[in-house]
């Protein structure tokens, strides 16, 4: 990736030195093969998830061709020239990253999107090489490529490169020491030391279900890619010169080379960075695997490596740096909505201007300074002033950019214009108008006589004021929860007089189950001074934001943008949400995901289970999670129950909504982090894993399928939700 082989031959302008490989045309057409399998996986090919094995790839070509040149200049030198190593990686990476820097900037500044408010930090990361432990240090998963992106998330490979290239001919001087001094097999028991430590390391690390950012990131968990690619030079380059193989040999690793490409597509197939496989072994894997790749590509007479230099691929393999460091803002900037494309075409587009904007800087830029046809101080001085004008922009220009807390990029949702303010649910206020075309006192479904149903907003314990709901919640033979009709326009988010000072203060967000179990939390809390409960639910309105839901008989329901308020500052709701300050957040939506979703950089419609689809949602929930939590709440987030899906027939359409549950309840699983945790609504209204119309004792519980009857919610809340929520807080 930031290595092209033309470096390992041509001089760099100043004097010619020995100490060089062979142009291996082959190297740069794996290079390509490998920045190939990175723009689909990011440009959504629903067949590629693996992307990050092509950074493997890259890594180990980085490992072998660097290492194999500081092996030649120690043989043919008799020394390691630290400084000219250092500044020979300055020419050849920091030209275009400088480009990319102006590329993110314009992108920022012009772009329709907001970029997340961390977006200043990870510029100034990333200019540092420091973008990988920037990431880990702000818990920024490999899941926010894609559900909150920033212009500088693929940059965190770059870093772990770059630091490899700070520590490498260290080492590699201490341990070739002079000429005629043969320490070669040191340092190779030093890298196989380093692999094994680095792949246990990352083995430790790693906790199946949890977050794997700390694994993905980290330099020392992902060296050992590097320090193959390391191993592997120094087996290969013998007596000042690389080795070569007799043809019948050549032949067969050959072979062994086309199969273990086949491997690698299975692994860029198979494995997302969700898959704990990719942390148990199946990026070492990899590694091996590329690395018997680049052993054939080394043999310029074998059959691969004639394969691998015909045609294009050399050339643009020669482009991979560029090419990758300005993908993925032209992938932000050039979305469905900028470009009135989607699918093939717009995916080839977005390859199209990332390769010409790769071309013209390879040819104007990267070659005439690597080169040496710009004279060195005025390089210098040139990286030096545009280093420092790049951090100025990016400090003084990003803050003016709108922002959010978590990007709405992925979803292509816009943001609400701000409402008036409203009262702070502690101070009483008089109950908010009813919704036209509703009775204020018309008591919910099933409801006794005389009473009033707690409104979506609505806040109870701790005093009387609630209002009523601007339409009622679905009965029995109504629709199930999610897009089976437009949501609703959001009730507003009401007030109510403050609760005692020691209160568990309890909002509920999502959908309209999330209102069933508002409702009986409300209910449930009825008098009561120790507990007061803030119902922010709106029904059908999932917490992941945009795009558009579809069933299988063709119907398709788009996703509001009032679903996503909770990622606006200026909304109604969320200034309600932060004047309440929650202790515990309860979110429900899971039903709504069951269905497959399209968002508008995606060519098709995608389903929970597809790679894609689950970590761009487990991304919208630690988003969602991240601002629930940001005044020191705990975020509950209750998974998903079954349902009796054959009573709906639009429902029993779906063809495997179990296994759907199933995959959303494990992705539930991975939002659990200090400050979340979930609530097994499954195992509550599921007893064996099944349907059961009965609840908490309650018959008919369940009377459309999916949603709670009055009793029923009211059994839930005294009998397990509310007890979980008090022993969360405590």
């Amino acid at each position: 990736m930031t290595s092209g082989t033309r470096e390992a031959v041509e001089p760099d302008g100043a004097r010619p030195t020995t100490h060089r490989l062979p142009y291996l045309p082959a190297l740069d057409g794996l290079r390509a093969l490998a920045l190939a399998a990175v723009l689909l996986d990011h440009g959504g090919v629903a067949a590629v998830v693996g992307g990050h094995f092509g950074v493997t790839a890259f890594f180990v070509l980085s490992g072998f061709l660097v290492t194999a040149l500081l092996v030649l200049e120690r043989r043919h030198t008799g020394t390691i020239d630290l400084r000219a190593f250092w500044a020979r990686r300055a020419r050849r990476l920091v030209p275009a990253s400088l480009l990319f820097f102006a590329l993110a900037l314009a992108y920022l500044a012009f772009g329709s999107a907001s970029p997340p408010s961390t977006v200043v930090g990870d510029g100034l990361a990333s200019l540092a090489w420091m973008a990988n432990w920037r990431f880990v240090l702000t818990d920024r998963s490999y899941g926010d490529l894609f559900a909150d992106p920033t212009p500088f998330a693929h940059l965190w490979s770059l870093a772990v490169e770059e630091q490899f290239y700070l520590l490498l001919p260290l080492v590699a001087a201490l341990l070739l020491g002079r000429r005629g001094v043969g320490r070669t097999t040191r340092f190779a028991i030093v890298l196989v030391v380093v692999i094994a430590g680095s792949t246990a390391w990352m083995w430790t690390l790693y906790t199946p279900g949890a977050d794997p950012l700390r694994v993905y990131y980290g330099t020392d968990t992902r060296i050992a890619e590097l320090a193959v690619g390391s191993l592997l030079a120094i087996l290969l380059v013998r007596r000042g010169e690389l080795v070569r193989l007799a043809p019948r040999v050549q032949s067969l690793v050959a072979t062994a080379g086309a199969g273990a490409l086949v491997a690698i597509g299975y692994l860029v197939h198979r494995l997302s960075t969700e898959d704990p496989g990719t942390y148990q072994g199946g990026l070492l894997v990899a590694a091996g695997l590329s690395a018997v790749v680049v052993v054939a590509c080394s043999q310029p007479d074998s059959w691969l490596a004639r394969l691998l230099s015909s045609g294009p691929l050399p050339y643009l393999g020669r482009l991979t740096y560029g090419a990758y460091l300005f993908h993925w803002p032209v992938f932000l900037w050039c979305d469905a909505e900028a470009t009135g494309l989607d699918g093939p075409a717009l995916l080839a587009t977005r390859i199209l201007v990332t390769f010409t904007l790769a071309a013209v800087s390879h040819a104007l830029v990267e070659q005439p300074i690597r080169l040496g046809r710009i004279p060195r101080p005025i390089g210098g001085v040139a990286w030096a002033n545009g280093t420092v004008g790049l951090a100025a922009v990016l400090v003084l220009v990003a803050p003016l950019v709108p922002q959010s807390s978590s990007s709405l990029l992925a979803s292509g949702a816009t943001p609400l214009e701000p409402p008036p303010t409203i009262p702070s649910p502690h101070t009483a206020a008089a109950p908010a108008p009813a919704s036209p075309g509703t009775d204020p006192a018309a008591p919910a479904p099933g409801a006794p006589a005389g009473t009033t149903s707690p409104a979506p907003g609505a806040v109870a314990g701790g005093g009387a004021g609630t209002t009523p709901a601007p339409a009622a919640p679905p009965g029995p033979g109504a629709a199930p929860p999610g897009p089976t009709s437009p949501p609703p326009t959001a009730p507003p988010a009401t007030t109510a007089p403050g609760p005692a000072p020691d209160a568990l203060r309890v909002a509920v967000v999502g959908d309209s189950l999330a209102k069933d179990l508002g409702d009986g939390l409300v209910a449930w809390s009825e008098g009561r001074t120790d507990v007061v409960v803030y119902n922010l639910s709106i029904p059908a309105c999932p917490i992941s934001r945009g795009g558009t839901r579809r069933f299988p008989d063709g119907s398709d329901f788009p996703v509001k943008p009032e679903c996503g308020w909770w990622d606006d500052a200026d909304h109604e709701r969320r200034q309600a949400f932060s004047t309440f300050d929650p202790d515990v957040v309860l979110v429900e939506d899971a039903l709504n995901e069951v269905v497959d979703r399209k968002l508008p950089e995606w060519p098709d419609y995608r389903g929970v289970g597809d790679p894609r689809f689950d970590t761009w949602l487990l991304g919208e929930y630690r988003a969602a999670a991240e601002v629930f939590s940001a005044q020191g709440a705990t975020v509950v987030y209750a998974d998903a129950p079954c349902a009796n899906w054959d009573q709906v027939e639009r429902w029993r359409s779906i063809e495997d909504p179990d296994d759907r549950v199933a995959a959303l309840n494990r992705i539930y699983d991975n939002v659990v982090a200090p400050t979340t945790r979930v609530a097994d609504l499954f195992d509550r209204l599921c007893p064996e894993g099944e349907f059961s119309p009965t609840v908490e004792g309650v018959e008919d519980a369940r009377p459309d399928g999916f949603h709670l009857s009055e009793e029923a919610r009211f059994r839930l809340a005294e009998r397990w939700l509310a007890p979980f929520l008090f022993s969360v807080r405590s």
